[in-house]
């Protein structure tokens, strides 16, 4: 029972530090150096959370799910961490239009594995898909 607890305890903490961090990434942008938000942003989510971001880019759908399962990441974190993507995707569209593309790309393959988790079908997730679909064409 007490290890059920520390896990629940350890999974609540992510949850409150993924959102502290994207609220610094919000504040960060809205400064105007939109890469080096990301940048610091993307630094901050691994040194804090072991969270790497890079790496994420560069998984296929299977590798993402085996890194969200062996983290043990709930919906909530995966939902939070795909909003961030999306927006730090738009922040550096401009300059790194294939980076962008890539953190979008993520971004939509997070919301599958949301759904596939999921016992029920949200509207909501399959509009945000729809529209970074539409993004990347």
């Amino acid at each position: 029972m007490e290890k059920r607890d520390l896990l629940k305890d350890e999974i609540e903490r992510f949850g409150r530090v993924i959102g502290q961090i994207l609220a610094s990434f919000i504040g960060l942008r809205q400064k105007g150096d939109l890469t080096e938000a990301v940048r610091a942003t993307n630094e901050r989510l691994k040194r804090e959370l072991d969270l790497d971001i890079d790496k994420l880019l560069t998984c296929n759908k299977t590798e993402l799910e085996a890194y969200v399962d062996a983290n043990q990441l709930t919906d909530d974190h995966l939902t939070t961490l795909s909003a961030y993507l999306e927006e730090a995707g738009l922040a550096i569209r401009e300059s790194r239009k294939e980076a962008a593309d890539s953190y979008i790309q993520t971004a939509i393959f997070l919301l599958d594995i949301v759904d596939e988790r999921s016992t029920t079908l949200s509207l909501d997730r399959v509009s945000k898909r729809n529209e970074l679909q539409d993004l990347l064409r």
